[in-house]
């Protein structure tokens, strides 16, 4: 019965497009996707998209405004352009940014958990929810410096031996100045990890540091 609800709904209510409110049977349009500010890549740090509109508001939605969707759209963003780009092997943990316990139940979810989903049914590596931890709740990294950053993160995650001989992609929204992902980086091979790869959505440009 709740199917043919949700079924009914479906074709009452077609998906609109995130970006543009168009009615389409996805999330985006192609043409809104096409219109993305799509990067370049190279190495083990990948970022899929510029951090400017419309991809910057979309991110904020995920992260703070509850928009659980809008991070999947992200995660597919993501997993569709590193299936275009390269080929495997492919890590065989994915391990989301993790935030702290008081954080997570502050927010309700982990955006990055979210983006990630899509990226493990894309690729076939497994989530990892539990081999590595947020120690400290720190300050939102959005509001420091780059310096402040770094300090920020000292010793602010740990990761545990599950990580050892395993090939590892972190997953996160948007890389800035890279402190995050280099202070969760220096725990994972600490830990023994194989190797180490980062994986975002979006990444800012020289000059426009948020």
């Amino acid at each position: 019965m709740l199917h043919q609800v949700d079924q009914l709904l479906d074709r009452l209510l077609p998906p609109r497009c995130l970006l543009c409110q168009a009615p389409v049977g996805a999330n985006c349009c192609a043409g809104c996707r096409r219109d993305l500010p799509w990067l370049q890549h190279a190495g083990r740090l990948h970022a899929a998209l510029a951090y400017e509109y419309p991809v910057d508001r979309l991110i904020a939605r995920a992260k703070f405004g509850g928009r659980r969707d809008c991070a999947r759209v992200l995660g597919e963003w993501l997993a569709a352009d590193l299936l275009a780009s390269r080929a495997s092997p492919w890590p065989e943990l994915i391990i989301p940014v993790p935030l702290h316990p008081r954080r997570l139940a502050d927010r309700g979810y982990n955006q990055s958990e979210d983006i990630a989903r899509p990226l493990a049914a894309a690729t076939g590596a497994r989530i990892d929810l539990r081999s590595c931890r947020r120690l400290r709740d720190t300050p939102e990294q959005s509001r420091l410096s780059a310096s402040e950053r770094r300090r920020n993160l000292r010793g602010a995650f740990s990761a545990g031996p599950g990580i050892a001989g395993r090939r590892v992609a972190m997953v996160d929204d948007v890389i800035t100045t890279g402190s995050t992902m280099a202070a969760l980086a220096r725990s994972l091979l600490d830990a023994g990890a194989a190797s180490v790869e980062a994986w975002a959505v979006a990444r800012t440009q020289p000059g426009r540091n948020r």
